[in-house]
């Protein structure tokens, strides 16, 4: 459930408008002084440790009436220290759902907005605070429409690193908010216009940009497209030498071909996979490369070929000490060679199985009947 202060009237604390002993009267226009701007900053700096302190100790309504009354002071400090004081306290209304103040706290960040741009005051610096505040109060759409409105303004500039830091954040926006499609286009921009061969200061976020499109065409099975990004990747890597990343690039580009029904490209890469893995050392990865190849194998009906992927897989598994797998894989080999009437060898890796489950306490009875079977 939200929860909220509200007076008797309705009006939310930030539209209240009782006078304040540290603001001069409501009628006065002129400007704060720099003595008064100061002791204001200065009460700013007790009301919020104030706050805090209410906060920690479960006071939630306390707590807040004192940041109403700082977001009120604020206010007469000028628009970048209220924009600022909106997002830090709306992350807190925010974590402790408080809806109906978001609402008022979003509505007066529109307000400040809109007001500055009427008159033609709407600074880059501004902006970012309008920009920040909406993330912190989860407000994305309108978070998204002020920054791009800041890769439009420094479009036209030379401010490449302002621009890339605008476009990151938006990626980062769509995502949150499940927008594939948008998220994707941003990903796709900043690629293109800082890659690795443009900038080679932006090597390692290259590498983040094509992860990040590689994610997204995945959660929306755009395998082609997903296979595309992996190959840009598995290309990077390969001329950095990075071998374990690419070891584990191979084996997701082969489980999408394996998903599109491209089994001899899957095998291909599955093999690469291993091969990158075992040599590489790891296990891990090279194992589930082989189980998922020999399965192909087997789909395929290359029988000879899925035995000696499935023994190559058992001498991994020894050596890595997984003995719940070595056993799974002896159970695979034991169907194999029943279903080809061959029943020595499948006894043979049945009673394997068999050692290892009563090692590992599971599977027992499954074993013994498998063996019982041969036997009759």
């Amino acid at each position: 459930m939200f929860t909220t202060i509200a007076s008797s009237n309705n009006l939310h604390p930030l539209e209240v408008t009782q006078p304040d002993p540290l603001l001069p009267p409501a009628s006065s226009d002129r400007p704060l002084s720099d003595f008064e701007i100061s002791r204001i900053e200065r009460e700013i700096e007790r009301i919020d440790r104030q706050a805090k302190a209410r906060l920690a100790t479960g006071n939630v309504e306390g707590a807040f009436t004192l940041w109403y009354r700082e977001l009120r002071l604020q206010r007469a400090v000028g628009n970048l220290a209220e924009v600022s004081a909106l997002g830090r306290i709306g992350s807190i209304a925010w974590q402790q759902n408080r809806g109906f103040d978001l609402r008022a706290m979003s509505k007066r960040l529109t307000e400040i907005h809109t007001a500055a741009a009427a008159k033609n005051n709407l600074t880059t610096a501004l902006l970012q605070e309008l920009g920040t505040a909406y993330r912190k109060i989860r407000y994305l759409d309108r978070a998204i429409d002020i920054y791009r409105q800041m890769v439009e303004r420094v479009g036209a500039t030379e401010d490449l690193k302002s621009e890339r830091e605008y476009l990151e954040i938006l990626g980062t926006l769509y995502l949150d908010l499940f927008n594939y499609a948008e998220a994707a286009k941003v990903y796709e921009e900043l690629l293109a216009k800082f890659n690795s061969k443009r900038s080679p200061d932006l090597a390692d976020n290259e590498a983040v940009y094509l992860n990040k499109l590689a994610t997204i065409y995945d959660r929306n099975k755009q395998l082609n497209r997903a296979i595309a990004v992996k190959k840009r990747l598995a290309e990077k890597y390969t001329r950095e030498q990075n071998i374990k990343e690419l070891a584990a690039i191979e084996l997701d580009i082969a489980r999408d071909y394996k998903e599109l029904n491209s089994p001899k490209k899957a095998i291909n890469y599955y093999r690469q996979a291993y091969s990158l893995a075992a040599n590489t050392q790891q296990l891990a990865l090279a194992t589930e490369a082989l189980s998922a190849l020999a399965l192909l194998y087997q789909q395929q009906e290359q029988i000879n070929k899925a035995i000696a992927t499935y023994q190559q897989q058992i001498k991994l598994q020894q050596q890595a000490y997984d003995y719940y797998g070595w056993m799974e894989t002896c159970d695979r080999l034991g169907k194999i060679y029943r279903d080809l009437n061959d029943y020595d060898r499948a006894k043979f890796f049945y009673q394997q199985g068999l050692k290892l489950a009563l090692s590992l306490n599971y599977r027992v009875n499954y074993f013994t009947n498998q063996i019982e079977q041969i036997k009759r």
